[in-house]
């Protein structure tokens, strides 16, 4: 995982941690490395939403790619729109219905 705290790391100009196994969700915390030039998280097992932020959606698709539950721009797939606050669905919605290829986030 990337640790919360990379963005005490605020000097760094460029990353690259394709292909090494990474998994859990992108700290909101990398978005705040303001002068991020270089940024390659290709290949791992990140999943979630992209943190947002105008540093991180400045960055291609191709810093994300290979990790198939990841969601959001720049990428094209969406996130779900599942409220993460509230675990229980409406009354009278179907769980069946739900499309699998969807990543849902709630505790």
């Amino acid at each position: 995982m990337i640790p919360q705290e990379i963005d005490n790391l605020n000097q760094l100009e460029s990353i690259d941690l394709s292909s090494n196994h990474l998994s859990g969700e992108i700290p909101q915390s990398i978005s705040g490395l303001s002068i991020l030039g270089n940024l390659n998280l290709s290949y791992n097992n990140f999943m979630g939403k992209i943190p947002s932020g105008i540093q991180l959606q400045s960055f291609t698709n191709l810093s994300y790619i290979g990790n198939p539950n990841l969601c959001g721009p720049p990428l094209t797939k969406k996130c779900s729109q599942v409220d993460k606050s509230n675990d229980i669905k409406p009354k009278g919605e179907d769980n069946n219905d739900e499309d699998k290829s969807e990543v849902h986030w709630w505790s």
